[in-house]
């Protein structure tokens, strides 16, 4: 892999950066620099990750990170540009690049917040590969405007309901990332929004969920405790008691106590 110096990244850079307002020549040119930087791509079925089959260029973390800190200000300052360019990358096959699509998806100012969920609406689908559904929810937990928004709940919860057990996994794992901001103190909005799936639990999903509520747990064992015994009082089912039970060693006593005492009533 070649090796990065700053002091000559930073000016390639820049000259890309020039060329901003022409999407088509800044796309050419940054596919340009990325691959400068790459390490050569081995296709080769022993190679392919085993979690992904988009190609990478494996550039190394620190020339993503100095392009991200010089593109996130083009996104705020150029909205309409900034657009055309995140198209341009999305469509292009390589890992990095959708990387960058969005990076700057996520930094556009908030008036295009329209935008960006029409985007990430469309383009996660059954399909899409587990990287880049981190990089989206990575992203978007960035920016207080997308996950605070209630078009970010909305998402989630499409996400959290669909009958495909990939997108809903996705949605499990975008509310544990609200559980798990510093910023997003809303537990009883998280309880009403995990409760139906909750409430009819499935084994393809069952670990996803466990880590679910260990997310809650952390964050307000009180809160958390109540939240169970509610769910085996109005869904005294055994799927759903045990998975109640699966969770219990993660409470202190006193909440394990409880919750344990009134599963055992019903």
């Amino acid at each position: 892999m070649p090796s990065v110096q700053l002091e000559r990244l930073r000016p390639q850079i820049n000259a890309i950066v020039t060329q901003y307002e022409n999407s088509e020549m800044f796309t050419r040119s940054l596919i340009s620099l990325l691959k400068s930087y790459s390490e050569d791509i081995d296709h080769s079925p022993s190679q392919i990750r085993a979690y992904s089959l988009t190609p990478r260029l494996n550039v190394p973390q620190v020339v993503l990170n100095q392009l991200e800190i010089s593109l996130k200000h083009l996104a705020r300052t150029f909205p309409s540009r900034t657009k055309s360019i995140i198209e341009k990358l999305w469509e292009q096959q390589y890992f990095e690049l959708k990387t960058i699509s969005l990076i700057l998806l996520s930094n556009l100012d908030v008036q295009e917040k329209d935008f960006y969920f029409e985007k990430i609406n469309n383009w996660v689908d059954a399909e899409i590969e587990e990287p880049i559904i981190t990089v989206i929810i990575e992203n978007a937990f960035a920016n207080e405007d997308i996950f605070m928004s209630d078009q970010w709940l909305t998402l989630v919860e499409k996400w959290l309901y669909s009958k495909n057990n990939r997108i809903r996994k996705i949605g499990i794992k975008a509310v544990a990332g609200l559980i798990n901001s510093d910023t997003y103190h809303n537990l009883p909005a998280i309880f009403h929004l995990i409760e139906p799936i909750l409430s009819k639990p499935h084994v393809s999903i069952n670990k996803y969920l466990i880590l679910l509520i260990h997310s809650l747990i952390k964050a307000s064992q009180p809160e958390t405790a109540a939240f169970l015994i509610h769910l085996s009082v109005m869904y005294p089912k055994p799927e759903v008691h045990a998975l109640i039970r699966k969770c219990i060693p993660f409470f202190d006593q006193c909440y394990s106590s409880q919750i344990s005492t009134n599963i055992t009533i019903q």
